[in-house]
């Protein structure tokens, strides 16, 4: 039987791995320009469309890394896209009254811990993902 998200097939485990902490860090760094856009919304009419790009532009780097790693099409869209609403919600809820430096630091090291699984066994995320899909579309 097909795998209902397609099958995992790692290139490089290593590179991807490093490509993935390097876009979370990139994703990480974006989130300060957004926060800056957030308190310009009031008196510039383009930041919010400037959030949108950001969002836009953290999604398909992240989706882009774990495609690479190996993830099939549908599985990098869910996880990019999970990793970064929960990125958000460290930013915007978690960590907002802390120091800049702080926040980046600790919403970094948060993502990290929480992607571990992603980092180590990939492949048995990935059979994870489509074992939810069978049974959530069957």
């Amino acid at each position: 039987m097909a795998e209902p998200l397609g099958d995992f097939g790692a290139i490089s485990r290593q590179a991807g791995s490093a490509a993935l902490i390097a876009a979370l860090a990139l994703t990480v760094a974006l989130q300060r320009l957004q926060v800056a856009l957030v308190r310009a919304e009031s008196s510039v009419w383009w930041a919010s469309n400037g959030r949108d790009l950001i969002n836009a532009f953290s999604l398909a780097a992240l989706g882009t890394t774990l495609w690479l790693m190996g993830f099939p099409g549908p599985a990098a869209l869910f996880l990019s896209a999970t990793i970064l609403l929960v990125l958000n919600l460290f930013e915007t809820v978690l960590l907002r009254g802390m120091a800049p430096g702080w926040n980046a630091g600790l919403s970094l090291l948060a993502i990290v811990v929480l992607i571990s699984p992603l980092l180590v066994v990939p492949d048995r995320v990935n059979a994870w993902l489509n074992l939810l899909a069978a049974q959530l579309f069957a």
